[in-house]
């Protein structure tokens, strides 16, 4: 359905003609009128949130000079991106958390292989120690 909408120099809504599309393009006609497509989600006590966006005429919200509908498609997409920054950062903690788990294994590794060393070592002294104690006697 095509809607009449006069604008003031600011893009402000002034008035509209939602009647029927035949009276809203007789009333575009009209110096200072303009024929847009009408939107569900305009409503006549919020005019004053709404605007005819001018390259395409469309009837857009003042904040954002967007329609309703990119207007969800634009959150749709931020909302899309931020999970898939989430999916990444999981993704990034699970290989950071996988790194220290297996440098975590490695050092107890390395440390058992220490413990073997000096419980070797230990032994060979208390050998060497028991060997000169003996010779000594």
């Amino acid at each position: 359905m095509k809607i009449a909408i006069q604008l003031d120099e600011k893009r402000n809504i002034l008035d509209f003609n939602d009647t029927n599309d035949a009276i809203a393009e007789k009333k575009a006609k009209e110096i200072g009128w303009i024929l847009a497509e009408s939107n569900t989600a305009f409503l006549a006590n919020e005019s004053n949130l709404w605007t005819i966006r001018e390259p395409d005429s469309m009837l857009v919200h003042v904040q954002t000079n967007q329609t309703p509908e990119e207007e969800k498609d634009a959150v749709i997409t931020q909302l899309t991106l931020q999970n898939l920054s989430l999916v990444n950062d999981v993704a990034d903690l699970k290989k950071l958390t996988t790194a220290q788990t297996l440098q975590s294994l490695q050092d107890a590794k390395d440390k058992s292989e220490q413990n073997e060393v000096i419980t070797g070592l230990t032994k060979e002294i208390l050998e060497l120690k028991k060997n000169d104690t003996a010779e000594t006697k």
